[in-house]
């Protein structure tokens, strides 16, 4: 039997955790996965583990928040999908990854975002090398230590970084609670969840994003630049295709700012229609379907939760009327 004070302090310790997690939840906190490279590392091995029936889809964070698993999965008749989209992370670097894999036969359904895909980023490029490096080394320990790490993130909020010292530091200073991070709830399988709607002064916030855009010169690749990267991205379709498997790719909506800054350096005549002759591939770009084209990103990079949903599925309509996808099984 334990002695009392420690069943004493047992108790205190359970009251103030419990406390903490009652205050927060109220206050609109949700517990949610860590997108690390350990969990990008597990989805990366499930598809692999899925062969034929893997649907991974690759891009930034827009594919990560526009795409959602469950009415994308109802509309193409496909398995539900795997994300391997990064945070302000690369597309051409994955599907390189997936091509140069001989295990991985499947369908990749690749962003095509024109400020990382039509410019030099090798910053940002080496973002997948940690991922990668993840995903080589998994051991049975690893997958063990993720599932209960996942286990933990999934129930408590302790560990979200929104709640950490120094985010409640600032918050404080200014006289207020930490605000929740509305884009932040990400799944077991790294869908991103989330409203832009609630975020305060949204209009301010995208004000200040677009006068930082105008200010800005990307590295957009000299016409050189582009044709090599085509070339190479043909590769990376035929080898994926030669093995039974298929590359889609697709242009997701932007609006506002974004919109204005894509078109003031990234011309379609320049870049996507570039592309869509240097490949077999199958490409949809939003703007080409009236089904597509009415959706308008809040924060012009990304759509909420809801509107996700209905995109989702309209996407996956698309598909199937492109015969990309085989469509709603009977």
């Amino acid at each position: 039997m334990w002695p009392s004070h420690w069943l004493t302090a047992l108790a205190i310790l359970i009251a103030v955790v419990g406390g903490w997690e009652v205050f927060w939840r109220v206050h609109d906190f949700e517990p949610t996965l860590s997108d690390d490279p350990a969990l990008w590392a597990r989805t990366r091995e499930r598809a692999n583990e899925r062969a034929r029936d893997a649907v991974v889809l690759v891009g930034s964070s827009r594919m990560q928040m526009d795409i959602q698993q469950e009415p994308f999965a109802r509309a193409t008749g496909w398995a539900e999908p795997l994300q391997l989209a990064l945070v302000r992370g690369p597309s051409a670097p994955v599907l390189e990854h997936l091509a140069e894999d001989e295990r991985f036969v499947g369908v990749a359904i690749v962003e095509i975002n024109p400020v990382l895909f039509f410019a030099h980023t090798p910053n940002i490029d080496r973002m997948l090398e940690e991922h990668i490096a993840t995903f080589e080394s998994l051991t049975p320990g690893a997958r063990f230590e993720q599932r209960l790490a996942m286990v933990f993130q999934s129930h408590f909020l302790t560990r979200l970084p929104d709640l950490g010292y120094e985010p409640l530091k600032r918050a404080w200073k200014h006289g207020r609670y930490p605000l929740p991070s509305y884009n932040a709830t990400v799944s077991e399988d790294r869908f991103r969840a989330g409203d832009y709607l609630k975020i305060p002064n949204l209009r301010n916030a995208n004000a200040a994003n677009a006068r930082l855009m105008r200010s800005t010169t990307p590295r957009v690749l000299t016409p050189y630049q582009l044709a090599e990267r085509l070339r190479e991205v043909d590769g990376h379709v035929r080898a994926i295709r030669v093995r039974g498997g298929d590359v889609i790719f697709v242009h997701l909506p932007s609006s506002l700012h974004v919109l204005e800054y894509e078109k003031r350096w990234w011309k379609r005549a320049d870049t996507w229609d570039e592309l869509v002759e240097a490949t077999d591939a199958w490409t949809v770009h939003y703007l080409d379907h009236p089904t597509l084209r009415s959706f308008d990103p809040p924060d012009g990079d990304h759509l909420g939760r809801n509107a996700a949903e209905f995109f989702s599925e309209r996407f996956g309509d698309v598909l199937v009327e492109l015969g990309a996808a085989p469509g709603p099984r009977g």
